[in-house]
């Protein structure tokens, strides 16, 4: 979920009915749920992140002939206009992984990239650009973790890689 004008927004996932493209707003004003718009690619397991006060939904898992794939594909939201677009894909899957905006950039970290392989790895994705580098590898790789941006540094704490982890990794970041 992330928050815009006291409106927090709820994308995707998963239902009884299956993998969802619903977006939704909690308006914390008004305690009222609103239904916005259905847009985007259905998935699960995604990451969202706002910038500039758009919403971006990356990666996850989506579903082809009865599977689940994962993928590397970015959805942008612009509450203003109402609008959706394709984000350039990164090039790389990846489902459960963490997402944080520091300066222009969006940082994802960790996640699985499918088959049970767990990623250390780390993806920037230019927010003006629409651009993706990878970034160095390290930390331990894992997976359904947490993460925060705070004074320059990513913070990764928790997760699972086989095992329950309470290890946080940082990372500096150099802008």
């Amino acid at each position: 979920a992330n928050v815009i004008d006291s409106k927090m927004y709820v994308w995707g996932g998963e239902s009884t009915n299956g993998l969802s493209n619903s977006l939704e707003y909690y308006d914390i004003a008004s305690d009222m749920w609103i239904t916005v718009a259905n847009g985007g690619t259905a998935r699960r397991g995604h990451s969202s992140a706002i910038y500039e006060n758009k919403l971006f939904f990356f990666g996850g898992e989506i579903e082809s002939n009865a599977e689940f794939l994962v993928t590397d594909t970015l959805d942008i939201y612009d509450p203003a206009t109402g609008e959706w677009k394709q984000g350039t894909p990164s090039g790389t899957p990846l489902v459960s992984h963490q997402a944080l905006v520091y300066g222009h950039r969006m940082w994802i970290w960790g996640g699985s990239k499918g088959s049970g392989v767990y990623s250390n790895d780390l993806y920037i994705y230019d927010l003006k650009a629409d651009t993706w580098t990878k970034g160095l590898s390290g930390g331990t790789a894992r997976r359904y973790h947490a993460g925060a941006a705070v004074d320059g540094i990513l913070y990764f704490f928790g997760g699972w890689n086989g095992a329950h982890l309470s290890t946080m990794d940082r990372y500096a970041i150099s802008q």
